[in-house]
């Protein structure tokens, strides 16, 4: 029953978009998942909102720094298979409460120089949290045009801060706004979509960190 948290302390990195995205797409396999909604500007709250059958969307909660709670979070992952916490940019208690309970942190980022020059202050809260009991952390780049210096060369400067990187990057596609103002996610929207195959490829890899194959033990030798 994994817990992710998606943060970046950059605003208008993605964040309620890789939520509700890869919830969407875990509701659709028939998976039990819960948003928690950490964010004051309510926007994955507000999601549910616009689909026409409510039930086609994954269950969203507000929450704030009471996440920490010794028995909040134990007790909601009772009832879900997947938890997924949108957090704010700012509202340290928060972000830290919700880093205290997540098995994975995920952090957007978009392939610009103002964001990377941004991307310190999340680093260094992830670090914090690291120092305090174990949690991966991985970047997802977000929002990349399809020809780009700087979005070529992202991975490695988000590699050289810190910071581990998805292989997948979503790509900057109005699928991905499309499917809000429907109150889905890109998987079912637009299910033969680049912006879809992004979301599964993603989903795939987050999948392959929370719940890594067992090693293959080497093969006996024949006496």
């Amino acid at each position: 029953m994994p817990v992710i948290a998606v943060s970046s302390k950059k605003g208008g990195s993605g964040k309620t978009t890789v939520t509700i995205n890869i919830a969407d797409a875990l509701h659709a396999a028939g998976e039990r998942v819960l948003v928690l909604d950490a964010d004051p500007q309510r926007t994955a709250m507000n999601w549910p909102l616009h689909a026409d059958d409510v039930s086609l969307t994954p269950a969203v909660l507000s929450v704030d720094a009471t996440l920490a709670a010794p028995t909040r979070v134990p007790a909601l992952k009772a009832a879900f298979d997947w938890i997924l916490i949108d957090c704010p940019p700012r509202h340290g208690d928060t972000i830290t409460a919700a880093f205290s309970v997540a098995d994975l942190i995920l952090v957007p980022v978009r392939p610009s120089l103002m964001d990377l020059e941004a991307l310190g202050a999340t680093i260094e809260e992830i670090q914090a949290a690291q120092r305090r009991r174990p949690v991966q952390a991985l970047a997802v780049i977000n929002q990349r045009s399809p020809k780009s210096k700087t979005a070529d060369e992202t991975p490695a400067l988000i590699i050289q801060a810190g910071l581990a990187v998805a292989s997948t990057q979503m790509g900057l596609r109005v699928d991905y706004l499309d499917a809000y103002a429907q109150g889905l996610g890109v998987c079912r929207s637009a299910p033969k979509s680049k912006a879809a195959a992004e979301i599964k490829a993603l989903l795939a890899e987050v999948r392959a960190l929370l719940a890594p194959p067992p090693p293959t033990l080497p093969a006996k030798r024949r006496k």
